[in-house]
């Protein structure tokens, strides 16, 4: 029901007959919100989420809202807190006011949470989490990059794979952002993404993380030669990689 719904919704949207349909759609998406967050199914939550197509973003800019989606960052399943971040960063240009000092408050508790845990399980959601408020809200993030960096790197050693994993994508979504600001770490980071190539060959979703990575690092910063002049084994694995493996994705991405 909830995607048949978003899609008339859509539709009505689409039809460029606006103004008689103000108050209906507003009461229709501000009742999909409270099942998106008070419904007991976590599959109904996550599906009203992921319904809420660009289309509606005029009416979910609205601070009743917002206070809603913001309500959903808190939600126990990881999956519906990433697609509330995903909506939420995308209305960050739409209602400044109110979104950006939300996710700035909510940034340092996803940083904080991430330095200090002691739980693997919430290191790695607070991982996925910050990764999709990085890829959403590109404007909110440009001026945090170095006091991200300062938790994430220690986290690409995380004794635990999946945490390390996790913060390795984390950080190819950063490189995106931070472009040439990313240029002082290179040092610091290319060892560890390099290793993380080299000592991940029994895990294909470790490798294809670490080689995504670098190649996000790579374009960001421009040092496109100089990876393969200090780590002379690279080039013959990334070559190797583009003749065995199955996976178009990864092929892709070795070649850029």
């Amino acid at each position: 029901a909830v995607p048949t719904c978003s899609r008339l919704l859509a539709n009505t949207l689409g039809e460029g007959n606006l103004r008689p349909n103000y108050k209906m759609l507003g009461d229709v998406l501000s009742r999909l919100l409270t099942v998106g967050i008070a419904d007991a199914d976590p599959a109904i939550r996550k599906t009203v989420l992921s319904s809420l197509a660009s289309q509606f973003d005029a009416y979910l800019a609205r601070p009743e809202n917002l206070s809603t989606l913001f309500v959903a960052l808190n939600d126990e399943e990881l999956e519906i807190r990433e697609a509330a971040m995903s909506v939420i960063g995308r209305l960050a240009l739409r209602n400044a006011a109110y979104v950006m000092p939300q996710l700035r408050k909510t940034l340092i508790e996803l940083l904080t949470e991430l330095q200090f845990s002691q739980d693997a399980q919430d290191r790695h959601d607070s991982c996925q989490v910050l990764g999709q408020l990085i890829e959403s809200s590109r404007e909110l993030v440009k001026p945090y990059v170095a006091p991200i960096l300062n938790v994430l790197i220690p986290k690409l050693s995380d004794a635990d794979p999946i945490v390390a994993s996790s913060a390795l994508a984390t950080l190819g979504k950063l490189a995106l952002v931070g472009g040439t600001s990313m240029d002082e770490y290179l040092d610091e980071l290319l060892p560890l993404i390099v290793a993380s190539l080299e000592y991940a060959p029994t895990s294909k979703i470790e490798r294809d993380v670490a080689l995504r990575a670098l190649s996000h690092l790579v374009r960001a910063t421009g040092f496109v030669i100089e990876p393969y002049q200090r780590y002379k084994g690279l080039l013959p694995q990334i070559l190797q990689l583009l003749r065995s493996d199955p996976s178009p994705a990864v092929r892709h991405e070795a070649m850029r």
